[in-house]
């Protein structure tokens, strides 16, 4: 995970020098009926885990990949579907986890090169280490911008605060977490 770290670096540059190549020009705006497809990554984040066991606080490391695709409802408010799947590193010990969640996000701004948006999601798990694995739910709010390199492509950088309850652990994961995604508009 630690070989991933300049990727974190490379998409926002990568977003600097494809607006350059595009001219950066402000896209087409969001309409009804639209949809948006992402492949993103959830880097870096900060985590402590907590758990009613005496001295059990672990610092969490992971990268997540995610496929996102939304329907604009309205030119503001995109609805869809997530499914993710994480590698982490908890302490010394390796495991991985597939989330699938709806989320709502809300554009403040639709017309301009680069769009602010808020967002909230609510969805269900399961995480593997070893042979034992248990069920999770998770809900996060966050926030971030669209860079619109072009008519149809986009760049989305945002910041997530997430909380993962596990069932039969009884123990809660809660977190900041840094994304980066590359978004296709197309339809509408």
């Amino acid at each position: 995970m630690k070989n991933s770290l300049p990727l974190i670096f490379a998409l926002p540059l990568l977003s600097v020098s494809c607006s350059m190549f595009q001219g950066g020009g402000n896209a087409a705006a969001f309409q009804e009926g639209m949809q948006r497809s992402s492949i993103g990554v959830n880097q870096y984040r900060s985590t402590t885990l907590d758990s009613p066991a005496p001295a059990a606080d672990v610092d969490t490391t992971s990268l997540t990949v995610n496929f996102t695709h939304g329907w604009f409802v309205m030119p503001e408010l995109e609805v869809g579907g997530k499914i993710a799947y994480t590698d982490s590193e908890v302490g010394t010990v390796d495991s991985s986890m597939y989330d699938l969640a709806a989320y709502g996000r809300w554009y403040f701004d639709i017309t301009s090169r680069l769009r602010p948006w808020a967002q909230a999601s609510f969805g269900i798990g399961n995480l593997e280490v070893g042979a034992a694995d248990d069920d999770s739910t998770t809900w996060t709010i966050g926030g971030g911008v669209t860079d619109m390199i072009s008519n149809d492509v986009a760049l989305d950088l945002g910041l997530d605060y997430r909380s993962t309850s596990w069932d039969t652990a009884d123990t809660e994961d809660t977190g900041f977490y840094l994304t980066a995604a590359l978004s296709v508009f197309y339809g509408g």
